[in-house]
């Protein structure tokens, strides 16, 4: 057992809430219940409808949050798109969220295939070149490719993850509550929880201060929405504009993180943090080209295309460059 599972299941045992994942790997979620009072019925469950093989990832919604989901269920479906294969995945978040049908009695290939035994070729391959005998796979890794490869299935890709409508409506009630309706959105995600450990940097909030003071946005077309664990602990860093949170919005706790999500989607600029969470957010937008994430290098924000750009920036960093950037949030 790793560390990082060891600290999440001590985490569920002691009900010590810093250790627990905001975004629970396989939940469930009732957004009619949470948004109206009014549940949900029950999810379409996807049966079994004919003899073609199956592509399927046992440890799905147990191998990374949300957004490690989000890259798996992206490269599956492409695979099994063209190996003409059934998608057969159970119960997760993105089920409720995209209305995505779970699977019924998962018929898993009997051998796993681990993504660190191939190399990038044989990877790309099965989400590009039909194989003649193609058996099923159960597939095993984060499917994290340089999104270059990705990038000519673009609309095949955003139309798998069309966030339910209720939520958008949620969102632009509440906005326009606040008489927020006609701002622009700055999104700026400040990953904190879980991060402060080897690439898994902390992008210090000041390096967002100097990024924002730089990039001429102004405070009358634009408003700030923070995307965090702990957004209240920022409000008050960018003093010359309006800044919200979902608590702002009196969204309930369990969609806080799938609200910040959306609004990532939605947004006019965004400026993710070192982690696909974000990344994949940025893949959804269509609505502008303005995307910053945090380098190390540079010490600050850098412009990037999430079309083509590794997800993740592998550099790892040692314990006192994360001292460092906690000393300078």
């Amino acid at each position: 057992m790793t560390f990082k599972k060891f600290r999440y299941l001590m985490g569920r045992l002691l009900g010590i809430k810093k250790y627990l994942n905001k975004i629970i790997p396989g939940e469930s979620l009732d957004l009619g219940k949470l948004l109206h009072g009014t549940p949900d019925g029950p999810l379409a469950v996807q049966p079994f409808k004919d003899n073609r093989p199956v592509v399927t990832m046992s440890n799905f919604g147990h191998n990374g949050r949300f957004g490690n989901q989000l890259f798996q269920y992206t490269f599956l479906s492409l695979v099994a798109r063209k190996q003409c294969a059934q998608l057969q995945l159970p119960v997760w978040s993105g089920s409720s969220l995209f209305r995505l049908n779970p699977s019924l009695d998962i018929k898993y290939p009997n051998k796993i295939t681990k993504e660190s035994e191939l190399n990038l070729s044989e990877i790309i391959n099965l989400i590009r070149v039909a194989e003649e005998k193609f058996e099923g796979i159960d597939f095993d890794g984060q499917a994290q490719l340089p999104t270059s490869y990705y990038a000519a299935d673009k609309d095949f890709i955003r139309s798998l993850f069309i966030l339910d409508v209720r939520l958008l409506n949620f969102f632009q009630g509440a906005r326009a509550h606040l008489g927020l309706d006609q701002k622009k959105i700055i999104a700026i995600h400040l990953r904190r929880g879980d991060y402060g450990y080897n690439q898994y940097f902390r992008a210090p909030c000041s390096w967002y201060e100097k990024w924002l003071s730089q990039a001429g946005y102004s405070p009358d077309e634009y408003i700030i929405y923070i995307c965090s664990e702990s957004p209240e602990k920022y409000l008050k860093r960018f003093s010359k504009f309006t800044v919200i949170t979902s608590a702002d919005l009196n969204c309930p706790a369990q969609l806080a993180s799938y609200l910040d999500f959306m609004v990532m989607t939605l947004a006019d600029a965004v400026a993710t943090s070192n982690s696909s969470f974000s990344f994949f957010a940025s893949m959804l937008n269509a609505k502008t080209s303005q995307f910053y994430r945090p380098d190390f290098d540079k010490l600050g924000l850098v412009q990037f295309d999430p079309w083509n750009a590794d997800p993740l920036l592998n550099k790892a960093l040692s314990p006192a460059e994360h001292q460092y950037l906690k000393s300078i949030d």
